[in-house]
């Protein structure tokens, strides 16, 4: 009887420390051309792929889950690109780039489930949207040229994908967020982590 209590004991141990080793840590990592501004900061999983592209000024992140890599979470970061050097209000920016996205990639097909709406935040202005876009056969590839439109490979249910979008904004600096969720719900909640700890590097005048 002893030995099936040591047994069950290293047997814990080992299924203990095997979770523990499986367990992402965060990795803070900094942007220092992101912008206008110097840059931006974030925190992520280490289980998340961080790229920035030279090109555009853009940051992708991207994590997989399920079987063959099937469940799929991207994040796109852009800098102010669209609109005139004088920022807006991050409701209009939100706003402008969902009416983007329906004229030059998802026409009627693209829903909106919720409209711009400004939150309170004591660092920066930030203004959220939520709508539901098709997935089309366009490939990663013309995403990261789109900079606007990810459809990704992942299986989504009934073939729409929600994206989530945010604009945060502060002295000399913005930044316009795309989530584009998943069906796993860690991931999901990993990327709304990631995108919270955003920091951008504002003006000192503010």
């Amino acid at each position: 009887m002893k030995k099936i209590f040591v047994k069950i004991g290293i047997t814990f141990f080992l299924v203990s420390l095997f979770i523990i080793g499986c367990q992402s840590q965060l990795v803070e990592q900094k942007f220092e051309d992101f912008g206008s501004s110097g840059g931006l900061s974030l925190k992520r999983p280490s289980n998340w792929q961080a790229e920035y592209h030279e090109r555009n000024g853009s940051i992708v992140l991207k994590a997989e889950k399920g079987i063959l890599n099937k469940d799929s979470v991207v994040i796109v970061i852009q800098p102010y690109v669209f609109s005139s050097n004088q920022l807006n209000v991050p409701e209009e920016e939100v706003e402008a780039n969902i009416n983007r996205l329906k004229i030059h990639f998802y026409g009627d097909s693209m829903t909106i489930i919720q409209k711009p709406a400004r939150l309170e935040n004591e660092d920066y202005e930030i203004a959220t949207a939520i709508i539901s876009i098709p997935i089309s056969s366009s490939s990663e590839d013309s995403a990261e040229d789109d900079s606007i439109s990810y459809e990704g490979d992942s299986q989504v249910l009934d073939n729409f994908r929600t994206v989530d979008l945010r604009a945060v904004q502060c002295a000399n600096n913005f930044a316009m967020v795309y989530i584009y969720k998943g069906n796993n719900d860690q991931l999901n909640a990993e990327a709304d982590d990631i995108v919270e700890s955003i920091r951008l590097t504002c003006s000192a005048n503010q």
